[in-house]
């Protein structure tokens, strides 16, 4: 992931080279890491080696399904599939990057575009499910415009480094204009994870330095969100 940022990734994260990574000479070193990844199994490790890894691995992994299958674009039905199909064995179980997202570091939530968690009741990969830590969705990235930048996580700064990319996406993506708050539309979505709207109120007033009584007066409406691909 390092290598990748340092000649792949521009504009702080936010863009990527995708033809330059998948005919450059880390294409085969990451094809190579990713089958490696059946002999790992993670669920034994402390939490935050766990969660730093499996961010890491869901937007390394994305970079890896844009290149092998294509961005799906704005269309709903190619999103789902490009999300929910499994195609990477990890520690001998098939996953998706919806399994991933949901149902590891969402601590098996279902996707709000869907009726049920990933992970059913008798599915063996649930030991590998972690407790929510809400700060995840300003460190995954899915490919698109709208996205959080990538960025490379690990286990001894992620309480810093989470608290980073959640500030950074804050200053970048919220606009207060007189008695409007304009919001991302990535609140809404998981708006529950953050502690409802007196939750996210109480995180716009820890990294942006304003007060959760006004906020929370204030009228909330949310931008669309650009499911363009992050592509040079």
């Amino acid at each position: 992931m390092n290598q990748i940022k340092a000649q792949y990734l521009h504009h702080q994260g936010k863009m990527v080279d995708y033809t330059g990574l998948r005919t450059g000479p880390l294409w085969g070193e990451l094809e190579a890491r990713i089958s490696d990844l059946r002999q790992v199994d993670p669920a034994n490790w402390p939490e935050q080696p766990q969660r730093s890894f499996w961010i890491n691995l869901y937007n390394v992994l994305v970079l890896h399904a844009v290149m092998v299958r294509g961005h799906p674009g704005t269309h709903p039905l190619r999103q789902l599939a490009f999300f929910l199909r499994k195609n990477w064995l990890i520690g001998g179980y098939r996953w998706s990057l919806d399994d991933i997202e949901h149902g590891i570091l969402r601590g098996n939530q279902r996707n709000p575009f869907l009726p049920l968690p990933p992970l059913g009741p008798r599915d063996p990969r649930r030991r590998h499910s972690l407790p929510l830590d809400a700060r995840v969705h300003f460190a995954l990235n899915c490919g698109a415009k709208s996205c959080p930048p990538i960025g490379v996580y690990s286990a001894e700064h992620l309480e810093e480094q989470l608290n980073l990319a959640a500030a950074s996406y804050l200053r970048s993506e919220v606009e207060f204009r007189g008695q409007t708050l304009k919001l991302p539309r990535l609140l809404k979505w998981y708006q529950a994870d953050f502690g409802g709207q007196n939750g996210v109120a109480g995180l716009l007033a820890q990294h942006l330095g304003y007060n959760v009584t006004e906020v929370s007066q204030m009228r909330w409406v949310y931008g669309p969100y650009d499911w363009r691909i992050n592509a040079l």
